[in-house]
C-alpha cells in the first residue's frame, strides 16, 4: 500500500471511528436514559401494587421486592416474605432516586400513603443484563458499517490514486530521456490538469531538444565557416602564393574571422544565459541587405583564391 493511499486511509476512516464511538456512546445514553424512565415507570407501578395489598390485608407478590417503613421501623419485602432490617439510607431518598449496594446501581421509588412509605427498588438499566443484547447489536451494526465504510473508501482511493501513481512512472520515464510515453487517461478533476500539465512538459522538452540540436548544428557550421577561411588563408601565405602586396588585405582578413569566432563564441555564452533564463532577451533589427554585402565582401578574396587555384 502507498504512503498516499495510508494517508488517504487515514483521513477518510478515522472521522468515521470518531464518529461511530460517539454516536455508540449516544444511543448507549439514550437507550439507557429511556430504560431509566420505563425502570422509574414499573418502580411506580410495583409501588402502587404494594400499597393496594396493604390496604387489602393481601400479600404483596413474591416477584416484587421492596421495602415498607412504618413508625420507624423498615420490612423489608418480596422474596422470603417480610422481614425487619435496619437501613436510615431510605429516610434521605427522593421520590425517584438511584443508591449503590456492595457496587451495584439500583433504581428507587417511594410512596408516600398516610403514614406509610413504600419504597421500590430495582437494578439499574445500565447495569442490567437484559440490555446487553441491545449494546452488542448496536456495536455490531457500527462494526460492520465501518469495515464496510473502509472497503468503499479502499476502492475508491484506489480508482482516485492510480493515474497519479502511472503519472509517477511516466514522469520517471520522460526523466530517463524516452520521448514515446503514453500518458494516462486524463480524468475530469484536478489530477486530470496534473497529466495536462505534464503532456505540455513532454511537449516543450521535445521542442526545446529540437532546438538545442538546430542551434548546434548553426553554431557548428557559422564556426566552419571562419575557421575554412583562415585555414585557407594560412595555407596560401604558407605556400608563398600571395603577393607582397595583398598581405595587409590577408592578415587583416584573418584577424577579422579570428574577431568572428571570438563572437560567436560570445553570443553561444549569451543563448545559454538566456536559455538558463539568466538575462533578459534583448531584440535589435538588422538591416538584412548590409550583412549580406559586408559577408560577400569578406568572402570576395576567398571566392577568387578558389577561382584562381
Amino acid at each position: 500500500m502507498s504512503k498516499l493511499m495510508r494517508k488517504f486511509l487515514l483521513a477518510v476512516v478515522a472521522p468515521l471511528l470518531i464518529m461511530g464511538v460517539l454516536s455508540f456512546s449516544l444511543t448507549a445514553f439514550l437507550v439507557n436514559r429511556f430504560a431509566e424512565d420505563e425502570r422509574y415507570s414499573q418502580l411506580a407501578r410495583e409501588a402502587n401494587i404494594i400499597k393496594e395489598a396493604l390496604a387489602e390485608k393481601r400479600p404483596v407478590p413474591r416477584e416484587i421486592q421492596g421495602f415498607i417503613s412504618r413508625d420507624a421501623v423498615t420490612e423489608r419485602i418480596g422474596g422470603r416474605g417480610r422481614q425487619v432490617v435496619e437501613l436510615p439510607t431510605l429516610d434521605d431518598l427522593k421520590r425517584k432516586d438511584v443508591i449503590e449496594v456492595q457496587g451495584n446501581r439500583l433504581l428507587t421509588y417511594q410512596l408516600t400513603s398516610g403514614d406509610t412509605v413504600i419504597t421500590t427498588i430495582r437494578e439499574a438499566p445500565l447495569a442490567s443484563s437484559a440490555l446487553d443484547g441491545v449494546y452488542l447489536a448496536i456495536g455490531v451494526a457500527l462494526l460492520a458499517a465501518l469495515l464496510l465504510a473502509t472497503g468503499l473508501a479502499y476502492y475508491m482511493g484506489r480508482q482516485f490514486i492510480r493515474p497519479i501513481m502511472e503519472l509517477r512512472t511516466v514522469a520517471k520515464q520522460i526523466g530517463d530521456g524516452r520521448k514515446d510515453v503514453a500518458l494516462p487517461v486524463r480524468p475530469n478533476d484536478e489530477v486530470g490538469d496534473l497529466i495536462h500539465a505534464v503532456d505540455e512538459m513532454q511537449e516543450q522538452l521535445i521542442q526545446k531538444e529540437a532546438l538545442q540540436k538546430s542551434f548546434i548544428a548553426g553554431i557548428t557550421h557559422d564556426l566552419r565557416t571562419p575557421l575554412a577561411i583562415i585555414r585557407n588563408e594560412t595555407e596560401a601565405l604558407a605556400a608563398g602564393v600571395i603577393p607582397v602586396d595583398e598581405l595587409p588585405d590577408v592578415t587583416s582578413s584573418i584577424i577579422e574571422e579570428t574577431d568572428r569566432l571570438g563572437l560567436l563564441i560570445d553570443e553561444t555564452l549569451v543563448y545559454s544565459k538566456l536559455a538558463g533564463g539568466m538575462m533578459p532577451l534583448d531584440r535589435t533589427e538588422v538591416a538584412l541587405d548590409q550583412l549580406v554585402e559586408e559577408t560577400a565582401e569578406r568572402l570576395q578574396s576567398t571566392f577568387q583564391k578558389t577561382v584562381f587555384v
